[in-house]
Formats: structure tokens, sequence, C-alpha cells
């Protein structure tokens, strides 16, 4: 007896949701507890047109040194309240000795009003994702999660678990038969 197509669709498909989290999740937590990447979201658009508001940028340690005119960093700021800042390098002093950077994010007029020194970089932009941070913020909302999570693992659960009685069942019969 064949299993009704919609039924295989949903097992098929969460058991895919699934995967992926999980494969996602175990590449988050590689990259970033093994290898120093970090995993941040764009919430300003001082990036556009190179970074819209929404996406994730993958940042990857970068020797101060290997930093080059143009390439776009993750540096924490001297003297801004905001934790970390990814703007673009615009110049670079003293590059033999301490070097320190000019940055300026893509839509902004004005070169960023401080120096970043060697010791505040972070990392150098590795990758960029579109719309993924609009997805992450999602997931970590209530409703996110259970739609994300919660409903395929269940579903995955309910129908594994239909397939292991009908097994069971199956092999009663034929041991009584």
């Amino acid at each position: 007896m064949r299993r009704p197509i919609l039924r295989q669709a949903a097992q098929w498909l969460s058991r895919l949701l699934l995967g992926l989290v999980i494969c996602t999740a175990l590449l988050v937590f590689i990259f970033s507890h093994f290898l120093h990447w970090r995993f941040d979201g764009v919430f300003t658009g001082s990036m556009e047109p190179a970074f819209k508001v929404g996406g994730v940028v993958v940042i990857k340690p970068v020797d101060p040194f290997d930093v080059q005119v143009g390439e776009v960093i993750t540096y924490r700021a001297p003297i801004s309240s905001e934790p970390m800042i990814t703007h673009r390098v615009v110049g670079i002093t003293g590059k033999t000795g301490s070097p320190r950077f000019f940055t300026k994010g893509d839509a902004n007029e004005s070169v960023d009003g401080f120096v970043i020194p060697q010791e505040n970089i972070v990392g150098r932009v590795w990758l960029y994702i579109p719309l993924f941070g609009h997805l992450v913020r999602f997931v970590k909302t209530p409703i996110g999660l259970t739609l994300f999570l919660v409903v395929p693992g269940a579903l995955l659960l309910w129908i594994e678990g239909k397939n292991i009685i009908h097994r069971v069942k199956r092999r009663a019969e034929k041991e009584s038969a």
C-alpha cells in the first residue's frame, strides 16, 4: 500500500527544513567557536548599496597588516557607543609600524570621525547574505521559533512515530500468521 503523496511531501519537507536548520546551526557554531568568525546583522543603511539592511555579514579574522584600502572591515569603534561597526577602509597610516585605519560607510558622505587602531580590527567581511538577517530576527520571535523549529520537528516525530507503529503492527501480523 502506497503512502499518499501529501504525506510523503510533508515528510520530505520537514526533513529538509530540519536538516537545513541543523546544518546551519552546526556551521555557525563551528565557524564562530573554532575559527573565530562572526555573523553580524546589518542594522543600518551606512553600507548601502553593498550591504542592505536586513542582511548578514560573515566576518573572517584578519591580520591588520593584511588590510588594504577598499576592503570592508569590522572594528570596535574607539569613541562610539556602537559595539561593532562595519565600514570600508579609505585610508591607512603607519603601515610599517602600527597601522591605523580611516573608514567610511559607502552611503555616508564623510569619513568616520575617528581613526581605528590596529587592535580594534575584528576582521574582514568575507560574505554577505542578503535578507538573512530578517529571517534570523523572525526565528528569534516566539512565532518564528514555532514555525521554523517546533512545527517541523513535531511533524517529523509524528510521521516517524506512525511509521514505527505501522512497522511494528506489520511485523506482529507476519509473526502471528
